[in-house]
């Protein structure tokens, strides 16, 4: 690579659970998965006045808003997903925040470097919000923090996990179709939340616990207040019923994730039991 350019990284995210009660600040739980995003950043010998980003996405906003610090770099974006749904907006979003943050340190070898959560999150909450609900940024937060996240915005609380079910194993799917979440957000009104914190409640201490049946007894419950809100796309619904069938007793759990679970399957199974999807 270019001794005058950097490569940052982040990885895909997806929503385990929580999704929806996030918007309210409360518990969700965000899962990291490779492969990465990555951002190659070059250093300019004169500023550039061309957005590199969409400029009404979070990261062109982002660019706007401190143009006169990020025209000095060029960007080059890679998705390798090649489809929405694993975080590719909000990883573009984050990669330049880290850009702007430690823009005179960049070059500099400097081994856990972090981020500052609350800026980062303040920041892409100002710049995704559109009308009705502004977006909860945990999965910009577990996306940053890595493996399993727990975040809590309304107690700013961020723990970060291996999985700890070694018996299982688990994966995500993506399900051909796309939901524009800042779409659905304009459309959702308020909602009872205390069901689905009493199931997030019950996931958080299983998980903690080690308790394999109390953590799936968890996520099933969060999976039924999702039903019952209406929040459960058609074509997921029909995926998971298909994948239930043929999987039979190998499936452990498996669940539309993000809104209206339209973008990305969810899924968990023995390790002795292969499950194709």
């Amino acid at each position: 690579m270019n001794p005058d350019s950097v490569l940052l990284s982040l990885p895909g995210k997806t929503f385990v659970a929580g999704e929806y009660l996030a918007l309210l600040g409360g518990t969700a739980l965000i899962v990291a998965t490779e492969p990465r995003f990555q951002l190659i950043v070059q250093k300019n010998s004169k500023p550039i006045d061309l957005n590199p980003f969409h400029s009404k996405s979070p990261a062109g906003k982002l660019w706007l808003k401190n143009q006169a610090e990020l025209s000095q770099f060029q960007f080059a974006f890679t998705d390798p997903y090649g489809r929405g749904g694993f975080g590719a907006s909000s990883a573009q979003f984050a990669l330049l925040h880290t850009v702007l943050q430690f823009q005179a340190s960049l070059w500099t070898e400097i081994k856990n470097r972090k981020l500052d959560l609350k800026r980062l999150l303040q920041n892409y909450r100002e710049l995704a919000a559109t009308d009705g609900f502004p977006p909860s940024g945990a999965d910009v937060v577990g996306a940053v923090s890595g493996k399993l996240t727990f975040f809590d915005r309304n107690q700013f609380q961020c723990e970060t996990f291996p999985w700890p079910f070694g018996e299982t194993e688990f994966f995500v799917a993506h399900t051909g179709v796309k939901l524009a979440t800042h779409e659905h957000l304009k459309t959702l009104s308020q909602f009872d939340s205390r069901p689905f914190e009493i199931a997030m409640a019950q996931i958080r201490s299983a998980f903690c616990a080690v308790n394999l049946n109390g953590f799936i007894a968890g996520l099933q419950d969060y999976q039924l207040g999702l039903e019952k809100n209406g929040w459960i796309a058609d074509s997921t619904a029909a995926k998971l019923g298909a994948l239930s069938a043929e999987a039979g007793e190998s499936l452990l759990f498996a669940k539309g994730c993000g809104a209206m679970g339209s973008d990305v399957i969810f899924v968990m199974c023995l390790k002795s039991k292969a499950i194709a999807i």
